[in-house]
C-alpha cells in the first residue's frame, strides 16, 4: 500500500490545499469555477459595481489616509479602489479572474493588479479590504491568512459579507447568480478572522450613514432589510 502524504495547513506548499474547499487549479478536472465567472458575469458585475461605489461612502467605511497602501481582495473590475486612489497612496488589486483583470486593466490602468494574495510583498499594506467575497472563495480562511501576511504591523483589515441569516427561506437555484459557497454570521465571521490571526475590534451590520444615496437602497430592499442584509467585520493585524 502506498503512503498517504496529507499537507500540513500554513506549510509554503499547501497553501493552495488545505480544509474544506481547496483552491482549484486552472483547467482541474471537475471544476467549473472559471467557467461560472465568465465575460458575461463581469459585465454585470461592472455595472454592480460602479453602482456599489459610487452609492457608498467609502472613505468613511474604510476611514483612509492618504498615506495608506490598500488593497482589495477580489476586486473585480477595480470600481471601488478606482473611488479611492484620489484619497490613498496606492491600491492594489488581488483578483483571481483574468476576464475581470482584463476589466481592470483597460478602465483603471493605475491600479497595481496581481492575480492571487501570496503574489503580493509581505508587510507592504496598510488596509486590506474585502466586500461580498470571500463567501465565494473555496477556502476562506487560507485567502484570509495569507492577507494578514501582507498587513504591516498593526495594518487593519475590513471584511464585508452578505448575512445570509436573513435570508433564511431563499431556496437553492441553478439561475442563482450569487454562487456562493459559504454562509455567514457575525460570530462565524469574527471567529475566522480571528483563526486566520487577526485582532477583532468590532462587527456591525451594514450602516446606512454610509450610503450616498440612500433612498435607492431604502426604497428597493427596505430599510430593516437592507440595514441586516450586509455584516463588516474591523480588526487588525497584531502589532510589533
Amino acid at each position: 500500500m502506498s503512503p498517504l502524504t496529507i499537507a500540513i495547513c500554513g506549510a509554503a506548499a499547501a497553501r493552495n490545499c488545505c480544509g474544506p474547499g481547496c483552491r482549484s487549479q486552472p483547467g482541474e478536472s471537475g471544476t467549473n469555477v472559471e467557467a461560472y465567472y465568465d465575460d458575461k458575469y463581469f459585465q454585470w458585475q461592472r455595472k454592480s459595481g460602479i453602482l456599489k461605489a459610487k452609492t457608498t461612502n467609502w472613505r468613511k467605511l474604510l476611514n483612509v489616509s492618504r498615506s495608506d497602501t490598500v488593497l482589495d481582495f477580489g476586486a473585480g473590475t477595480g470600481e471601488i479602489l478606482s473611488v479611492l486612489q484620489p484619497h490613498v497612496a496606492q491600491t492594489v488589486a488581488v483578483e483571481f479572474s483574468d476576464v475581470a483583470r482584463a476589466y481592470e486593466s483597460k478602465y483603471h490602468p493605475k491600479i497595481k493588479s496581481y492575480k492571487y494574495p501570496e503574489l503580493v510583498p509581505d508587510a507592504s499594506v496598510d488596509l486590506v479590504f474585502s466586500t461580498s467575497v470571500i463567501e465565494h472563495v473555496e477556502c476562506p480562511i487560507n485567502e484570509l491568512r495569507e492577507l494578514h501576511r501582507k498587513l504591516k504591523p498593526g495594518g487593519r483589515v475590513v471584511i464585508g459579507i452578505k448575512n445570509e441569516g436573513v435570508e433564511l427561506w431563499k431556496a437553492w437555484s441553478s439561475s442563482n447568480r450569487d454562487n456562493h459557497l459559504y454562509t455567514w454570521n457575525s460570530v462565524l465571521l469574527g471567529n475566522t478572522l480571528r483563526a486566520a490571526g487577526f485582532v477583532i475590534d468590532h462587527i456591525t451590520y451594514h450602516a446606512l450613514e454610509h450610503r450616498i444615496e440612500q433612498r435607492i437602497y431604502v426604497t428597493k430592499f427596505g430599510r430593516l432589510g437592507h440595514v441586516f442584509q450586509y455584516l463588516y467585520a474591523y480588526g487588525h493585524a497584531p502589532r510589533a
